[in-house]
């Protein structure tokens, strides 16, 4: 094995990061933070952290998009056995795995600790290329593309792991959902959200996300809009009740965003709706 060369991102001495192209050699693309759009052989993959693809000679490949937070390593690499290498459709395989890894079994973990591990070693070689720095990267490199291989001979197990990661990932966002339909009127924090289910906040807004596109809040919201749509068509409730009992504590807030949703105020909406009012 050769190293061809490396890179990370953000890297305070590249004002333009690496963004793809098309190399003779091997390429490791480790996304360690952030969520990335990665276009590969025809392929679109959209993933969130943590991700590592693995990419054949002479295949274009192109970092389309990205968050803010992004944060990634590459290593191109050559290998004078490629029989060591994954072949396409395994690379196809893996690949298509990647962003759905998250909380798996140890072997899983050990791969993700050797890519933090991996992330040191690329960021001292880039700044000072040492025969000794070199082989311990080449050792790690070996070390992660046999894992991706005993990986592979999982697949399957792999694949009924995530799936069962996923069912009970729509589980948990089912039984928020249901949580907020039946407590909508009252005052509900992302603390209060994440402990019924036991889930760091931050992580259940990107999972709620990435589930039903919208966060828990704009669901929240959407139900009591809802609410206050219903009460203003069929019940005689004044503004201010209906705000209340739609679970706004403030009547100006409720004006306002009634109106923006609905481009004039609820008493307006009322009446152009032959409510009761």
């Amino acid at each position: 094995m050769k190293i061809r060369k490396v890179g990370y991102y953000p890297n305070p001495d590249d004002q333009v990061p690496e963004s793809g192209g098309i190399h003779g050699c091997y390429e490791l693309l480790v996304i360690q933070q952030g969520h990335a759009k990665l276009e590969w052989l025809g392929q679109l993959y959209t993933v969130e952290e943590p991700a590592a693809f693995l990419l054949s000679p002479n295949s274009p490949h192109k970092l389309l998009s990205s968050s803010t937070s992004l944060r990634y390593l590459y290593v191109e690499f050559e290998i004078i056995d490629a029989t060591i290498f994954p072949t396409l459709p395994q690379l196809l395989q893996w690949n298509s795995l990647q962003g759905r890894m998250e909380t798996m079994q140890s072997e899983v973990e050990l791969f993700r600790q050797s890519m933090q591990v991996l992330e040191q070693l690329v960021k001292q070689y880039a700044h000072e290329k040492s025969p000794l720095l070199e082989e311990a990267l080449m050792n790690d490199m070996r070390k992660a593309i046999v894992l991706v291989r005993y990986l592979l001979d999982n697949a399957k197990r792999i694949e009924g792991y995530i799936e069962s990661v996923q069912q009970s990932q729509y589980r948990t966002i089912e039984a928020i959902m249901r949580y907020m339909e039946s407590h909508y009127r009252e005052e509900l924090s992302l603390q209060h959200l994440s402990d019924l289910v036991h889930l760091n906040g931050s992580y259940l807004i990107r999972l709620f996300k990435k589930l039903q596109g919208k966060t828990p809040f704009h669901y929240l919201s959407e139900l009591r809009m809802n609410a206050a749509t219903s009460y203003l068509q069929n019940s005689s409730l004044s503004i201010q009740d209906i705000a209340q009992a739609s679970g706004y504590n403030s009547l100006h807030y409720f004006s306002q965003a009634f109106k923006l949703k609905n481009g004039m105020s609820p008493s307006e909406w009322r009446d152009r709706n032959n409510g009761t009012g």
